[in-house]
């Protein structure tokens, strides 16, 4: 069971690129794969997230895949890809998950896979529960919200103001923890300060979606991606 959003690979040579892909497809991997062979292609393509699981070659052309991660202010589960042990010291100083060292096969894969999962499971917080509820600290109490009630999250630094449909909550805590602990199905970073539950939006503009009268801004980076959750009928 995949317990990760989207799978993303940035490998630029083609034909290891194919051979991940099918053997991710062999391992069960089938929905929402992203393939890249180059960083400009991808960070012109997709907005990287805390849930998303990258698959990320060292070796890449123009912008190398350390210096790529290193970059990223929101980090989704990395994997390193690499053809030189020596690389496997610096993958790790930047806080990766695993790493394959090349020639890929469906073993070293699924060894990846197996780590991924175990690190998402440790590190869900105990707050959240199987039935679709959260439970958020206010005046000193845990209180049992269900996360389809919530509408949209704004940060402000490391708290968070969570809006539901009769309350509003703030917490201690980015908004890259909250979506870890929220379903990736619904819940979608729309702006650096803002994720939505987008079964929740009323109309969509331009450059916003809205909720009742709140105007909630989508960024340029991210607003193919969110657009694309919705079926649109011009």
């Amino acid at each position: 069971m995949k317990l990760w959003s989207r799978c993303i690979i940035i490998e630029d040579d083609e034909l290891a690129l194919k051979l991940i892909q099918s053997n991710l497809q062999v391992l069960g991997v089938t929905s929402e794969v992203y393939a890249f062979t180059s960083v400009v292609d991808a960070i012109s393509r997709v907005s990287f997230e805390a849930k998303d699981l990258l698959f990320l070659d060292v070796g890449l052309p123009r912008i190398n895949g350390i210096d790529f991660a290193k970059s990223l202010s929101i980090k989704p589960k990395i994997v390193v890809i690499t053809s030189e042990r020596d690389h496997a010291f610096d993958a790790y100083q930047l806080d990766v998950i695993d790493y394959i060292l090349k020639p890929i096969d469906q073993a070293k894969l699924l060894r990846s896979l197996n780590k991924v999962n175990e690190v998402i499971r440790n590190s869900q917080n105990s707050l959240s529960s199987e039935d679709g509820k959260v439970f958020i600290r206010h005046n000193g109490k845990y209180v049992s919200v269900e996360s389809s009630d919530i509408l949209w999250i704004e940060a402000k630094g490391d708290y968070a103001t969570i809006h539901t449909t009769s309350k509003r909550y703030t917490v201690k805590k980015t908004l890259t923890s909250l979506e870890e602990q929220l379903p990736a199905t619904n819940f979608k970073r729309v702006h650096r300060s803002y994720m939505v539950n987008m079964a929740k939006v009323d109309k969509i503009d331009e450059g916003n979606l809205i909720m009742g009268e709140k105007l909630i801004p989508v960024s340029r980076a991210r607003k193919t991606e969110v657009l694309s959750f919705f079926k649109l009928l011009d």
